[in-house]
């Protein structure tokens, strides 16, 4: 059985770069700016709790900074850090995430 996520007005919450997005769209466009900066970003998560509506996982994340970033010139530097995020939901319908990790490790 396979169970599909809606994302119908998906947003993220950026703390480390002061970003949050304004609906699905900006979403996807700050996803991609991060992506291209990112390229090979990858999480392993170490674990992960939920509540009522909130779902949060905490692991390390690996990324190398290969693109500009908010006219941040790519270093190529591999970066592993500490990161947790917040997932908040409507019963299976995924509504926002908050991501926090510290960006002077990278």
């Amino acid at each position: 059985m396979s169970t599909r996520i809606a994302f119908w007005v998906f947003l993220v919450f950026l703390a480390s770069f002061v970003l949050t997005s304004r609906d699905r769209a900006d979403t996807a466009d700050q996803l991609a700016v991060f992506f291209e900066a990112f390229p090979d970003y990858g999480v392993a998560i170490d674990g992960f709790a939920t509540g009522e509506g909130i779902v949060t996982c905490w692991g390390r994340a690996r990324m190398t900074f290969a693109g500009a970033l908010l006219g941040l010139a790519p270093t190529g530097r591999t970066a592993e850090l500490a990161f947790f995020c917040v997932f908040g939901c409507d019963g299976m319908q995924l509504e926002y995430e908050r991501f926090f990790f510290d960006r002077l490790w990278l």
